[in-house]
């Protein structure tokens, strides 16, 4: 199967759906468990095997057991709409599918309806998707109102249950009324534990792991997600569960469901445990479109191409070897038909377009996995065009030099050399390497 040459006029529901089933059959990881709630006339609530059926309920103030309080959201236009205070969950047997010493994904679409109308207290927060409270993970929609109207923003939480510092970060920032494509892959046992989001096409991570004290403890986190306990077996709680558009207990203020009014709607709601990647070939006919599309010789859509920046990105597997040709003739067309991605100004990647986000992305992908001894011959003689604007460009006529500098290894501190409020950085050596070329580093044993 290939995307090449395939009718870009599709919507972004059925992109994603088409690129989740290739990678059901192709993927490189065959026993993965897959569950796909699409809303469908034919399936409601189930999922695409109508064997595990999301359950509905109410939040209910005091309730012994929140499955006392079932709910009959209304289910049209394939897609699902969770009233004020009802939730989804997910059924007891899919939690034991979850491996989070692997890599776990869930894909989503959703937006609320208009109008969200907030309390006294003016701050509004909803749960979209989480293990609830303040265990495991959560992605809430959050609220405010100001005078010059409201904002509105995607949050992220990873807690291990203990009161220790959670690790958490604002997403991006949005229109609530406007569908939200997102994909959250949580890699917590890869060797740099991370969460990886990619929202409407735009990548951002999360580093988590992190030995400081006072910190969540990992271990923990993977350990509840894994099929683990709730700490607190209350209101019905037991073994952690998927829970979609609220949880049985809140605190109150902005997450009391009571205090305001919303009404949120699920386009799709897809869980992959452990996350499958997609073959090579799909991956490179998706940045080949891209291609064609930045060198002016087809057009598409923006919806369109944030399908394809989703696709690609919830689904590569780190394969550089793959996509190497694709990836960096991308690169080079963006770079002849675009400006830098950077320039002097800070320019914030959130909020990058779709094609700009994948260059950003291939980019620092060869910074990060590239630059190691067994691979540097793949980088010989790449450029990036930003080098530049800073710290510019070298002319291919400056001589190329050999040079011996001593360092104070005893070095501790000294308030005049500062980076990031970082005062034990750098060691200036007075050199500059001309971008896309590689240099050899040679240090004395003392």
């Amino acid at each position: 199967m290939s995307f090449r040459g395939i009718d870009l006029k599709m919507n972004i529901k059925f992109c994603l759906l088409l690129l989740a089933s290739l990678t059901f059959f192709f993927g490189s990881n065959l026993e993965a468990k897959e569950f796909y709630y699409d809303f469908a006339p034919g399936n409601l609530t189930a999922d695409q095997n109508q064997l595990n059926f999301l359950e509905s309920y109410l939040f209910t103030p005091n309730a012994t057991d929140f499955r006392d309080h079932p709910s009959s959201p209304i289910i049209s236009d394939n897609s699902i709409s969770l009233a004020n205070g009802e939730f989804l969950v997910t059924p007891s047997n899919v939690s034991t599918h979850f491996d989070f010493n692997k890599s776990v994904q869930f894909d989503l679409r959703f937006k609320f309806s208009d109008p969200i109308t907030v309390g006294e207290d003016s701050e509004f927060r909803r749960e979209i998707l989480s293990t609830g409270g303040s265990e495991g993970f959560s992605v809430v929609a959050e609220y405010e109102r100001g005078e010059d109207g409201y904002t509105a923003w995607i949050a992220f939480g990873l807690d291990d249950g203990s009161g220790a510092e959670d690790y958490g970060k604002i997403l991006i920032y949005i229109d609530p009324y406007s569908w939200q494509a997102m994909s959250i892959i949580f890699r917590l046992a890869d060797d740099t534990p991370r969460v990886d989001f990619i929202i409407n096409g735009i990548s951002s991570s999360i580093l988590v792991g992190s030995s400081d004290e006072g910190m969540a403890d990992l271990s923990k986190i993977i350990t509840f997600l894994s099929d683990g306990d709730y700490t607190k077996k209350t209101r019905g709680l037991d073994k952690v569960q998927i829970f979609a558009g609220g949880f049985p207990i809140v605190d109150l203020g902005a997450a009391d469901p009571r205090a305001h009014n919303s009404t949120l709607i699920f386009d799709y709601l897809h869980i992959l445990s452990p996350k499958t990647d997609a073959n090579s070939g799909e991956l490179s006919d998706l940045l080949a479109n891209l291609t064609s599309h930045v060198s002016g010789d087809t057009t598409i859509s923006s919806e369109e191409l944030i399908a394809i920046s989703q696709s690609f990105l919830t689904r590569f597997n780190g394969d550089w070897d793959g996509i190497s040709i694709e990836a960096l003739a991308l690169i080079d067309a963006y770079a002849k038909n675009n400006p830098p991605l950077f320039t002097i100004d800070h320019d914030d990647p959130a909020n990058f377009d779709p094609v700009k986000n994948i260059v950003f992305y291939l980019q620092k992908l060869i910074f990060d996995t590239l630059f190691v001894e067994d691979k540097l011959e793949l980088v010989a003689g790449i450029k990036f065009e930003d080098a530049d604007i800073f710290p510019g460009a070298v002319s291919p006529n400056a001589p190329r030099i050999e040079s011996e500098i001593e360092f104070d290894g005893n070095y501790i501190t000294d308030p005049g050399y500062t980076f990031n409020d970082q005062e034990t950085v750098f060691r200036p050596a007075g050199l500059y390497v001309a971008p896309g070329e590689i240099v050899t580093l040679d240090f004395e044993a003392s």
